[in-house]
């Protein structure tokens, strides 16, 4: 080793000549056209994910060039590790320095004009006189590079950290990172990546502190929010005591002084798990979206929090939590809009439920397959006011043998649609409809010969209204039971024509009218009653049928002799009778003969 003229170390090269200095325009002579739009463009930036020399992308492979490495690095750098740059004396602005740290390899000038920028480790360096080195850069950081290890035992949060303080996307290799604090996105646009779900995990096991943070908490500046950022492909561990995994912070829910929320970010490809004392993800601002992600054996899975509107939660697996894997208990106004679709959830439920709803409105669920409740688990929807405005359609639900029977939709809520739902194995309704305020739809609930339930769907609601469209009785569907209640209708028919009302069922009476002073019929005791308004009313009929044999009571002009059939004993009333012939009984015979006046 030697050390050369500008006071930094550096190797010598295979030809055995020391490295010389040039100017920076005899640099750029001597590598061409194609080295100098190369460098400009980011060329000599170390790969994160080889080792090859990227100097094989100016002058070819050694093997074709066997003079490369002589003329390029001979030429026109110095090999130096990063201490060497800090303690080094007298830089050169027209050298390159090649930083040869395994793992943290890359390409370095000295910026004479910077002298207040901050050493990072990984794209500024600071010698002990002052000199900033900067590293040629172009694209994505890798957080090695600020002296991350991935080893799963060493500390990594400072460094993971620095190099999301360079407001840069920030790259994270294959590996575990430990880290005992809360990870911080603070620049707009920012992206944090891994290189795959199970090759990089950030991990905490040492306290309650949440793993990932969009926004930054201590900062109470108008500007602490972060928005339009994006996460993807890594994994977050946490521990029994971790109070949050990830979380898109808002001004409602975390800094009131902010002038916006981390809004409109992305997460891909993300997994979550081991998230002990909270939930995986909590979301508190607004246009989130959340593709392909996996949150498993937390305390809960996703939680909804304030100004959460036009939220896309897609394709996502929700597994393993102790409560529930979904829920929202915010005003109906804050949150807002949002749209789950191809879901999965299973293994999770609270007593109220796994998805509960006890506020938030113009939610929508499609295409959910949910399996396997927790034990004690009430319902899967659990929709309570102030929820309101949720529409679920497209649902697969299943239970396996021996498994407790639950409601696949317990409702409350103004404004629920349940469509296309089929249920596997026993449940205790398909939707339960309860309290004051429902207005519920139901079209295409189905349950599969061969299972058993109660009733697929159960009204008990002091309700406003209830509209089923449904499969017909005995095909793929359970009975529907209705509660009625002395305020309301229990089912209403109306000429869509006219608006003229044919038929309602109140109170145990089918009236047929428009209110209850029509005729209706009822149960008295044992016996089907005739009423005219609240008393018994009269019975108008041409004829009528009595017993199993259809002995009747018939009417009309003139002798029923050889006129009217009727089994022995049945009676016929004559209107244009005289003494002696208004009444006829049937005394013998077996078709319209035998009638004799009374």
């Amino acid at each position: 080793m030697d050390q050369n003229d500008s006071g930094y170390i550096s190797k010598e090269i295979e030809d055995g000549n020391a490295a010389k200095s040039l100017s920076r325009r005899e640099m750029l002579a001597s590598i061409g056209i194609a080295g100098t739009a190369l460098f400009a463009g980011g060329a000599f930036l170390a790969s994160p994910f080889s080792e090859a020399a990227v100097a094989d992308g100016v002058y070819g492979n050694k093997k074709e060039n066997p003079d490369m490495p002589s003329k390029l690095f001979a030429e026109h750098c110095r090999y130096a590790t990063i201490s060497e740059l800090r303690n080094g004396t007298n830089p050169s602005e027209t050298t390159v320095y090649f930083v040869s740290d395994p793992g943290q390899e890359g390409f370095f000038v000295y910026d004479s004009a910077d002298t207040t920028t901050s050493d990072n480790t990984g794209t500024v360096i600071v010698s002990a006189s002052g000199a900033r080195f900067k590293r040629i850069v172009q694209g994505e950081l890798n957080a090695k590079w600020f002296g991350a290890a991935g080893d799963s035992a060493t500390d990594d949060t400072a460094a993971i950290q620095s190099a999301l303080d360079t407001g840069q996307p920030v790259l994270l290799p294959a590996g575990t990172y430990k880290v005992t604090d809360t990870l911080r996105l603070k620049e707009n646009g920012q992206m944090i990546r891994g290189a795959g779900r199970f090759r990089t995990v950030i991990q905490n096991t040492a306290n309650a502190k949440p793993l990932l943070h969009f926004g930054d908490l201590t900062d109470s500046a108008a500007t602490g929010y972060a928005l339009s950022c994006t996460a993807r492909d890594f994994s977050l561990e946490g521990n029994p005591s971790t109070v949050e995994g990830l979380a898109l912070l808002g001004i409602l829910d975390d800094v009131a002084t902010w002038g916006s929320a981390s809004r409109a970010c992305l997460l891909e490809g993300i997994r979550i798990t081991g998230i002990g004392s909270g939930p995986a993800l909590r979301v508190s601002a607004w246009t989130p979206t959340v593709i392909g992600c996996e949150f498993w054996n937390s305390k809960q899975g996703i939680k909804i929090g304030n100004h959460v509107y036009a939220g896309r939660f897609i394709g996502n697996y929700i597994s393993g939590h102790e409560a529930e894997g979904i829920t929202c208990s915010v005003q109906a106004a804050n949150s807002a809009a949002l749209l789950f679709s191809g879901n999965v959830i299973q293994w999770c439920g609270s007593p109220s439920g796994m998805i509960v709803l006890s506020g938030g409105s113009a939610w929508t669920f499609l295409n959910t397959y949910i399996e396997k409740p927790n034990v004690g688990c009430g319902a899967v929807w659990a929709l309570s006011n102030q929820c309101t405005t949720v529409t679920i359609d497209g649902v697969h639900y299943g239970t396996a043998k021996g498994e407790i029977a639950i409601d696949v939709v317990s409702t409350n809520i103004k404004l629920c649609s349940v469509r296309n739902v089929q249920v596997f194995g026993n449940v205790r309704s398909a939707v339960k409809i309860t309290g004051i305020l429902p207005l519920t739809s139901i079209d295409g609930v189905r349950q599969p010969s061969g299972t058993a339930s109660v009733a697929l769907i159960d009204d008990q609601s002091d309700r406003k209204q209830t509209f089923i469209n449904n499969s017909p009785l005995n095909i793929e569907m359970g009975a529907a039971k209705i509660k009625c209640v002395p305020s309301y209708n229990a089912i209403t028919a109306v000429d869509t024509a006219t608006g003229q009302t044919h038929w309602f069922l109140k109170n145990g009476r089918e009236y047929f009218g428009a209110d209850t002073n029509a005729p209706s019929l009822g149960a008295d005791g044992q016996s089907l009653a005739v009423y005219k308004g609240a008393r018994m009313g009269p019975l108008k009929v041409d004829s009528l049928m009595l017993g199993t044999d259809n002995k009747g009571i018939f009417h009309g002009s003139g002798s029923p002799e050889g006129v009217v059939t009727a089994p022995v004993g049945s009676l016929f009333l004559r209107a244009d009778g005289s003494p002696g012939s208004t009444l006829y009984v049937k005394e013998s015979g077996v078709g319209n003969t035998g009638w004799a006046a009374k």
